[in-house]
């Protein structure tokens, strides 16, 4: 598979393709300086997203997304949110363009060894996908290169 990988990834190469549950992505999310990683359908982004989709208007929502994307910094705009959601509705999703970029993480639990995936790059689209119904995803699994 050619990925096109980001400028801001190029620490980053592609390792390989996967198909794997939605659940087992996770997405940091950044609350007083601190990575916090969690499920999708626990950000204000999936909150925000579903709402769209599911033609419940909730200005709250949309408020909090906004606070969320100042306070971290970040050059999103909740209108081209939604239209990635239209595009997505509408012409589906085409995941071998643009692939949804992870890391595999590993963790030592109490003596219990687990790994998950980390999201890198398609936060917005994970969004989409699990406001959409989708159980399963494309994903592009990616490694550090020192």
């Amino acid at each position: 598979m050619n990925i096109l990988i980001p400028k801001y990834l190029s620490k980053f190469k592609y390792i390989e393709h996967k198909i794997l549950p939605i659940d087992k992505c996770l997405v940091g999310e950044n609350f007083n300086n601190k990575l916090i990683y969690r499920g999708i359908e626990n950000t204000i982004h999936y909150r925000l997203i579903s709402d769209y989709i599911n033609n419940k208007e909730n200005i709250s929502t949309a408020s909090l997304y906004l606070d969320y994307i100042a306070k971290n910094k970040q050059n999103h705009k909740l209108l081209e949110f939604y239209s990635l959601a239209d595009d997505i509705i509408k012409n589906g999703y085409n995941y071998e363009i643009y692939p949804i970029l992870v890391f595999k993480n590993y963790r030592n639990i109490k003596n219990i060894f687990c790994s998950y995936y980390c999201v890198i790059d398609g936060f917005h689209r994970l969004s989409i996908l699990k406001a959409l119904g989708f159980t399963k995803i494309n994903i592009a699994v990616m490694k550090y290169i020192r």
